[in-house]
């Protein structure tokens, strides 16, 4: 189960995701889990809050970190 405080990083198989793992390692994106949401940041939408069912994506691989 999640707990305060985990750290989903995030693989995805983009352009900008494939560029961006290039660059930085094997992450293209990372989010804090707290309170029953995930927080992270967009380009286009800035810090968002989400519930588990709204961040998770089936095309894309989630890491967590404790």
């Amino acid at each position: 189960m999640l707990e305060n405080g985990d750290l989903i990083f995030v693989r995805e198989d983009t352009e900008m995701g494939q560029a961006i793992q290039t660059s930085t390692g094997h992450y293209s994106h990372v989010a804090i889990f707290l309170d029953g949401f995930f927080y992270h940041a967009t380009v286009e939408g800035g810090v968002l809050s989400q519930s588990p069912e709204d961040f998770f994506e089936a095309e894309k691989v989630y890491d967590l970190y404790r």
